[in-house]
Protein backbone atom coordinates (compact mmCIF):
# COMPACT_ATOMS: atom_id res chain seq x y z
CA UNK A 1 0.00 0.00 0.00
CA UNK A 2 2.93 2.37 0.90
CA UNK A 3 4.45 2.18 -2.60
CA UNK A 4 1.27 2.55 -4.34
CA UNK A 5 0.97 5.41 -2.70
CA UNK A 6 4.81 6.66 -3.09
CA UNK A 7 4.12 5.76 -7.32
CA UNK A 8 1.18 7.43 -7.04
CA UNK A 9 3.04 10.72 -5.70
CA UNK A 10 6.00 10.39 -9.00
CA UNK A 11 3.05 10.52 -11.75
CA UNK A 12 2.01 13.65 -9.63
CA UNK A 13 5.30 15.54 -9.88
CA UNK A 14 5.72 14.71 -13.10
CA UNK A 15 2.83 15.74 -14.59
CA UNK A 16 3.48 19.30 -12.55
CA UNK A 17 6.87 19.30 -13.73
CA UNK A 18 5.83 18.81 -17.65
CA UNK A 19 3.31 21.67 -17.37
CA UNK A 20 5.32 24.00 -15.60
CA UNK A 21 8.08 23.58 -18.39
CA UNK A 22 5.23 24.20 -21.32
CA UNK A 23 4.04 27.50 -19.38
CA UNK A 24 7.79 28.79 -19.09
CA UNK A 25 8.33 27.94 -22.93
CA UNK A 26 5.44 29.78 -23.74
CA UNK A 27 6.44 32.78 -22.32
CA UNK A 28 10.00 32.58 -23.23
CA UNK A 29 8.46 32.63 -26.95
CA UNK A 30 6.45 35.39 -26.41
CA UNK A 31 9.50 37.61 -25.26
CA UNK A 32 11.01 36.92 -27.61
CA UNK A 33 8.56 37.77 -30.19
CA UNK A 34 7.92 40.82 -28.19
CA UNK A 35 12.13 41.85 -28.86
CA UNK A 36 11.92 40.82 -32.32
CA UNK A 37 14.05 37.46 -31.51
CA UNK A 38 13.08 34.84 -33.22
CA UNK A 39 11.77 31.65 -31.60
CA UNK A 40 14.90 29.51 -32.09
CA UNK A 41 17.36 32.29 -30.51
CA UNK A 42 15.17 31.90 -27.14
CA UNK A 43 17.08 30.12 -23.93
CA UNK A 44 16.45 26.81 -23.61
CA UNK A 45 13.60 26.22 -21.61
CA UNK A 46 14.73 22.77 -19.74
CA UNK A 47 17.19 24.47 -18.35
CA UNK A 48 15.32 26.78 -16.76
CA UNK A 49 13.33 24.74 -14.96
CA UNK A 50 14.55 22.39 -11.97
CA UNK A 51 13.38 19.14 -12.67
CA UNK A 52 12.62 17.23 -9.11
CA UNK A 53 14.54 14.02 -8.61
CA UNK A 54 11.79 12.29 -7.37
CA UNK A 55 12.64 8.67 -5.39
CA UNK A 56 12.33 5.95 -6.88
CA UNK A 57 9.47 3.36 -4.91
CA UNK A 58 12.34 0.87 -4.29
CA UNK A 59 14.16 3.85 -3.26
CA UNK A 60 11.86 4.51 -0.36
CA UNK A 61 13.24 3.34 2.93
CA UNK A 62 10.53 1.08 5.02
CA UNK A 63 9.74 2.37 8.35
CA UNK A 64 9.50 -0.51 11.61
CA UNK A 65 6.03 0.90 12.20
CA UNK A 66 5.41 0.15 8.52
CA UNK A 67 5.67 -3.43 8.86
CA UNK A 68 2.74 -5.71 10.85
CA UNK A 69 2.75 -5.46 14.13
CA UNK A 70 0.66 -6.60 16.82
CA UNK A 71 -1.54 -3.72 16.74
CA UNK A 72 -4.88 -3.37 14.88
CA UNK A 73 -4.51 -2.03 11.04
CA UNK A 74 -6.84 -0.51 8.76
CA UNK A 75 -7.19 -2.42 5.75
CA UNK A 76 -8.70 0.37 2.67
CA UNK A 77 -9.66 -2.22 -0.20
CA UNK A 78 -12.56 -1.49 -1.70
CA UNK A 79 -12.99 1.94 0.57
CA UNK A 80 -14.46 -0.03 3.39
CA UNK A 81 -12.40 0.22 6.62
CA UNK A 82 -12.19 -2.93 8.07
CA UNK A 83 -10.39 -3.83 11.87
CA UNK A 84 -8.58 -6.65 11.45
CA UNK A 85 -7.28 -8.22 14.59
CA UNK A 86 -4.46 -10.70 15.42
CA UNK A 87 -6.40 -14.31 17.28
CA UNK A 88 -4.98 -15.12 20.12
CA UNK A 89 -5.04 -18.97 21.22
CA UNK A 90 -7.13 -19.57 24.18
CA UNK A 91 -8.80 -16.96 25.97
CA UNK A 92 -7.74 -13.96 28.06
CA UNK A 93 -9.40 -14.30 31.25
CA UNK A 94 -12.07 -16.72 33.49
CA UNK A 95 -10.67 -19.83 33.01
CA UNK A 96 -8.34 -21.45 35.91
CA UNK A 97 -5.62 -20.16 36.74
CA UNK A 98 -5.93 -17.02 34.35
CA UNK A 99 -7.57 -13.43 35.87
CA UNK A 100 -11.20 -13.17 36.43
CA UNK A 101 -13.55 -11.37 33.65
CA UNK A 102 -15.15 -8.08 34.86
CA UNK A 103 -17.79 -7.98 37.37
CA UNK A 104 -15.33 -10.83 39.25
CA UNK A 105 -16.52 -13.32 36.52
CA UNK A 106 -15.08 -16.55 35.86
CA UNK A 107 -16.32 -19.91 33.68
CA UNK A 108 -18.20 -22.75 34.44
CA UNK A 109 -16.43 -24.86 37.64
CA UNK A 110 -14.18 -21.56 38.71
CA UNK A 111 -14.69 -18.62 41.55
CA UNK A 112 -12.98 -15.58 41.46
CA UNK A 113 -10.45 -15.65 44.40
CA UNK A 114 -8.36 -12.60 44.70
CA UNK A 115 -8.26 -11.57 41.17
CA UNK A 116 -7.81 -15.19 39.59
CA UNK A 117 -10.68 -18.16 38.59
CA UNK A 118 -9.83 -21.09 40.81
CA UNK A 119 -11.71 -24.34 39.87
CA UNK A 120 -14.34 -24.92 42.59
CA UNK A 121 -17.23 -27.32 43.50
CA UNK A 122 -15.06 -30.60 44.22
CA UNK A 123 -13.71 -31.72 47.67
CA UNK A 124 -11.66 -29.78 48.98
CA UNK A 125 -11.61 -27.01 46.27
CA UNK A 126 -13.49 -23.42 47.25
CA UNK A 127 -16.94 -23.59 46.74
CA UNK A 128 -19.01 -22.29 43.37
CA UNK A 129 -20.25 -19.37 45.91
CA UNK A 130 -22.58 -21.33 47.73
CA UNK A 131 -22.62 -24.36 45.53
CA UNK A 132 -20.84 -27.97 45.71
CA UNK A 133 -20.90 -30.90 44.06
CA UNK A 134 -23.50 -33.84 45.40
CA UNK A 135 -22.32 -35.49 47.91
CA UNK A 136 -20.78 -32.30 49.29
CA UNK A 137 -21.98 -28.97 51.23
CA UNK A 138 -19.53 -25.53 51.84
CA UNK A 139 -18.38 -25.46 55.07
CA UNK A 140 -16.65 -21.34 55.49
CA UNK A 141 -16.01 -21.75 51.76
CA UNK A 142 -14.89 -25.25 51.39
CA UNK A 143 -16.55 -27.86 49.68
CA UNK A 144 -16.61 -31.11 52.76
CA UNK A 145 -17.92 -34.56 52.27
CA UNK A 146 -21.66 -34.30 54.00
CA UNK A 147 -24.28 -37.22 54.36
CA UNK A 148 -22.84 -40.75 55.52
CA UNK A 149 -23.12 -41.11 59.48
CA UNK A 150 -20.51 -38.85 61.43
CA UNK A 151 -20.09 -35.87 58.73
CA UNK A 152 -22.08 -32.88 58.56
CA UNK A 153 -25.91 -32.89 56.80
CA UNK A 154 -25.94 -32.13 53.08
CA UNK A 155 -27.95 -29.17 52.09
CA UNK A 156 -31.41 -29.24 53.41
CA UNK A 157 -30.34 -31.79 56.45
CA UNK A 158 -30.37 -34.35 54.19
CA UNK A 159 -28.17 -37.56 54.82
CA UNK A 160 -27.26 -40.68 53.45
CA UNK A 161 -29.86 -43.70 54.32
CA UNK A 162 -29.53 -45.13 57.36
CA UNK A 163 -28.92 -41.43 59.03
CA UNK A 164 -30.58 -38.66 60.05
CA UNK A 165 -29.13 -35.23 60.87
CA UNK A 166 -29.22 -34.16 64.43
CA UNK A 167 -27.43 -30.83 65.34
CA UNK A 168 -25.90 -30.28 61.93
CA UNK A 169 -24.25 -33.83 61.97
CA UNK A 170 -25.41 -36.93 60.03
CA UNK A 171 -25.97 -39.66 62.64
CA UNK A 172 -26.88 -43.57 62.59
CA UNK A 173 -30.68 -43.57 62.88
CA UNK A 174 -33.66 -46.31 63.01
CA UNK A 175 -32.51 -48.68 66.12
CA UNK A 176 -33.28 -48.29 70.06
CA UNK A 177 -31.28 -45.11 71.30
CA UNK A 178 -30.75 -43.68 67.99
CA UNK A 179 -32.17 -40.85 66.51
CA UNK A 180 -35.42 -41.38 64.49
CA UNK A 181 -35.06 -41.59 60.46
CA UNK A 182 -36.68 -39.08 58.14
CA UNK A 183 -40.42 -39.51 58.41
CA UNK A 184 -40.09 -40.70 61.96
CA UNK A 185 -39.74 -44.08 61.46
CA UNK A 186 -37.60 -46.58 63.02
CA UNK A 187 -36.23 -50.39 62.62
CA UNK A 188 -37.98 -53.20 63.15
CA UNK A 189 -38.83 -53.63 67.29
CA UNK A 190 -38.68 -49.97 68.08
CA UNK A 191 -40.85 -46.90 67.43
CA UNK A 192 -39.91 -43.10 67.39
CA UNK A 193 -40.89 -41.22 70.42
CA UNK A 194 -39.30 -37.47 70.70
CA UNK A 195 -37.13 -37.60 67.68
CA UNK A 196 -35.05 -40.72 69.14
CA UNK A 197 -35.90 -44.40 68.71
CA UNK A 198 -37.08 -46.49 71.40
CA UNK A 199 -37.57 -50.16 72.15
CA UNK A 200 -41.08 -51.23 71.56
CA UNK A 201 -43.29 -54.20 72.10
CA UNK A 202 -42.43 -55.67 75.03
CA UNK A 203 -43.95 -55.82 77.91
CA UNK A 204 -44.63 -52.02 79.66
CA UNK A 205 -42.90 -50.72 76.51
CA UNK A 206 -44.26 -48.23 74.00
CA UNK A 207 -46.55 -50.20 71.36
CA UNK A 208 -45.06 -50.33 68.20
CA UNK A 209 -46.43 -48.90 65.07
CA UNK A 210 -49.94 -49.41 64.25
CA UNK A 211 -50.86 -50.69 68.10
CA UNK A 212 -48.57 -53.79 67.66
CA UNK A 213 -47.23 -56.19 70.14
CA UNK A 214 -45.17 -58.85 71.17
CA UNK A 215 -46.79 -62.44 71.71
CA UNK A 216 -49.07 -62.69 75.13
CA UNK A 217 -49.31 -58.72 75.12
CA UNK A 218 -51.93 -55.76 74.06
CA UNK A 219 -51.51 -52.34 73.11
CA UNK A 220 -53.58 -50.80 76.27
CA UNK A 221 -53.05 -46.58 75.92
CA UNK A 222 -49.86 -46.42 73.96
CA UNK A 223 -48.07 -49.34 76.28
CA UNK A 224 -47.60 -53.13 75.18
CA UNK A 225 -49.36 -55.14 78.69
CA UNK A 226 -49.22 -58.74 79.61
CA UNK A 227 -52.81 -60.22 78.00
CA UNK A 228 -55.02 -63.24 77.97
CA UNK A 229 -54.83 -64.25 81.19
CA UNK A 230 -57.83 -63.95 84.19
CA UNK A 231 -58.18 -59.96 85.61
CA UNK A 232 -55.74 -58.59 82.29
CA UNK A 233 -56.60 -57.09 79.08
CA UNK A 234 -57.99 -59.30 76.42
CA UNK A 235 -55.21 -59.68 73.50
CA UNK A 236 -55.85 -58.83 69.91
CA UNK A 237 -58.60 -59.75 68.50
CA UNK A 238 -60.77 -60.00 71.94
CA UNK A 239 -58.74 -63.28 72.81
CA UNK A 240 -57.78 -64.39 76.33
CA UNK A 241 -55.76 -67.49 77.40
CA UNK A 242 -57.58 -70.88 78.09
CA UNK A 243 -60.24 -71.33 80.79
CA UNK A 244 -60.75 -67.45 79.44
CA UNK A 245 -62.71 -65.74 78.13
CA UNK A 246 -62.94 -61.46 76.80
CA UNK A 247 -66.12 -59.27 78.38
CA UNK A 248 -65.57 -55.62 77.87
CA UNK A 249 -61.49 -55.65 77.20
CA UNK A 250 -61.19 -57.70 79.88
CA UNK A 251 -60.45 -61.65 80.36
CA UNK A 252 -62.47 -63.61 82.91
CA UNK A 253 -62.36 -67.08 84.20
CA UNK A 254 -64.65 -69.96 83.08
CA UNK A 255 -65.06 -74.08 82.38
CA UNK A 256 -63.87 -75.27 86.17
CA UNK A 257 -66.44 -76.09 88.63
CA UNK A 258 -69.02 -73.60 89.75
CA UNK A 259 -68.08 -71.34 86.84
CA UNK A 260 -69.98 -70.56 82.98
CA UNK A 261 -69.09 -72.52 80.46
CA UNK A 262 -66.22 -70.75 78.04
CA UNK A 263 -67.88 -69.46 75.42
CA UNK A 264 -68.27 -69.93 72.49
CA UNK A 265 -68.58 -73.08 72.54
CA UNK A 266 -69.75 -74.17 75.79
CA UNK A 267 -66.70 -76.01 76.97
CA UNK A 268 -65.02 -76.72 80.21
CA UNK A 269 -61.81 -77.81 82.29
CA UNK A 270 -60.94 -81.42 81.71
CA UNK A 271 -63.14 -83.70 84.22
CA UNK A 272 -65.52 -81.18 83.97
CA UNK A 273 -69.13 -80.91 81.70
CA UNK A 274 -71.43 -77.91 80.71
CA UNK A 275 -74.76 -77.94 82.73
CA UNK A 276 -76.47 -76.44 79.41
CA UNK A 277 -79.38 -75.15 81.02
CA UNK A 278 -77.68 -73.18 84.15
CA UNK A 279 -74.57 -72.71 81.76
CA UNK A 280 -71.97 -73.89 84.14
CA UNK A 281 -69.69 -76.36 84.59
CA UNK A 282 -69.86 -79.53 86.97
Amino acid sequence: MLRGAVSSLTLIVAVAVGACAMVDEGRVDARARDAGLDARDAPDTASAVDIVDVPRVDDVPVRPNDVASDRPTIDVRDDVPTMVMDVVGGPSCGASDLPCCAGMSCSAGNTCIAGLCEACGRAGLPCCGTACETGLFCNISRCLPCGASGQPCCAGNACAAGSACNAGMCAACGAPGQPCCAGNACGAGSSCSAGMCVACGGNTQPCCAGSMCGAGLTCDAGTCRNCGLTGMACCAGSTCAALNYCVSGLCRACGNSGQICCPPARTCAPGRVCNIRVNQCL
